[in-house]
Order: C-alpha cells, then sequence, then structure tokens
C-alpha cells in the first residue's frame, strides 16, 4: 500500500555536467534543461524586506531540509495525498502552500547567494519535478485545500532560468491547470446582484459545503 508511504528517491543515472539539474520525474522526456550557473540571482538580491525588520522568520536550515527530497505529486485528484512521501513533503495543501510560501518569500531576504544556494536549488528543482508533471498532463485542480501552492515554485523557475516555456506553463489563460487560478477571481460591477449559482442546502453535499466547482471560465 502506498498509504503511509515514507522516503522516496528519484535517483537516475544521467550524463550530467556538474551543477546540472535533474529532469523530472514524471513524463518520458529525460533531457536535461538546465545548469545552477544558468539561475538569475538578480531576481531575488534585491529583498523586499531586510530580516532585522522582522520579528521571526524559519531557519534556513529547517527549509533546505522540507525541501531536500522529491515531493511525488503527480495525480490530479484530492487522493493525490495518499502518494505523499511523508518524510519528503506535506501531506495536504495548506501546509504545502505554507512550506513553499515560506521558502519563497525567504529567498526574498538579504541573504547572501551563498546562504540561499541550497534553499534556492532544492527550490528550483521542486519547480523543475512540477512543470514535468504539467507538461505530461498533469494539474492541480479545484479541491478545496488540496491543490494550493503548486504554480510558485514553477513561476519562479521560470523566472530565474528565463525559461519561456515553464512561464507559459504558469500563464493561466493558456493552461488553466491549476488550484490558484480556478478559485480565484476578481467580483466585477456586473456580478453584484446575479442569482446565486449553487447554494447551500440543508441536505448539501460535500461538494457544496467545499465549494470545489464554484468556477468557470469566461
Amino acid at each position: 500500500s502506498v498509504i503511509g508511504l515514507g522516503f522516496v528517491g528519484a535517483g537516475a543515472t544521467l550524463g550530467r555536467s556538474v551543477g546540472s539539474f535533474r529532469p523530472p520525474y514524471s513524463g518520458t522526456d529525460k533531457t536535461i534543461y538546465h545548469n545552477k550557473d544558468e539561475l538569475d540571482y538578480s531576481i531575488i538580491t534585491k529583498p523586499f524586506l531586510k530580516r532585522d525588520e522582522i520579528e521571526t522568520e524559519p531557519s534556513l536550515s529547517d527549509l533546505e531540509r522540507q525541501f531536500e527530497r522529491p515531493w511525488i505529486d503527480h495525480i490530479n485528484s484530492w487522493v493525490s495525498r495518499y502518494i505523499h512521501p511523508e518524510d519528503n513533503m506535506p501531506d495536504y495543501g495548506r501546509e504545502i502552500a505554507q512550506a513553499i510560501s515560506d521558502a519563497a518569500l525567504s529567498l526574498m531576504l538579504d541573504y547572501s547567494n551563498a546562504e540561499k544556494e541550497t534553499l534556492l536549488i532544492r527550490f528550483v528543482q521542486l519547480g523543475i519535478d512540477l512543470y514535468g508533471v504539467a507538461k505530461a498532463g498533469g494539474g492541480w485542480i479545484h479541491y478545496g485545500g488540496v491543490m494550493q501552492g503548486r504554480k510558485l515554485p514553477i513561476l519562479m523557475a521560470g523566472l530565474l532560468f528565463n525559461d519561456a516555456n515553464m512561464l507559459e506553463i504558469a500563464d493561466a489563460e493558456k493552461h488553466f491547470i491549476f488550484q490558484e487560478d480556478q478559485q480565484t477571481w476578481f467580483v466585477q460591477k456586473e456580478d453584484v446582484g446575479k442569482p446565486v449559482r449553487q447554494g447551500l442546502q440543508s441536505h448539501s453535499s460535500s461538494t457544496d459545503n467545499w465549494r470545489n466547482f464554484n468556477f468557470a471560465r469566461a
């Protein structure tokens, strides 16, 4: 059974040069596209906030450990929780999004490039892996709190590598595959006063309760 899965590795024998990123575990394309020397640190060297201006921050070593091992996350359903290796990654979308947010924000702080390197490499590798899932036809759709957080690592990796293909996957107009896009919307003037599309009933289903399907493309 995969329930209670512990550690999972994604080892492979590849003809890689020093500093190359592992190809995604998902899909058949195992081409090595990027090296750590391609990372554009200028994107994260102008901090939005200095560490001495905030009360608390996660330790880099704790964050590095959270992203040390592969996050196995290629099933586009809430049952993906059953294949998340507990020694590799958080289980639920809330904690996944929290870990990703903490890492992304920490990379924007005024650490030196050398101090950021380990976390940055591991975070970008996650972005590469998630991009591989998306490229192979996967996604993380509207399932309440389950599928949050997966878009940002792809987007950051695309920016840091200046990789147009990764950035395109994160474009909701072309690839409507992320919960962040499917369950985030802006109320327009014409929306005010419209009848409720899906009202809660006394016998409401789990779909009603979690509001999983209250989205539509215009």
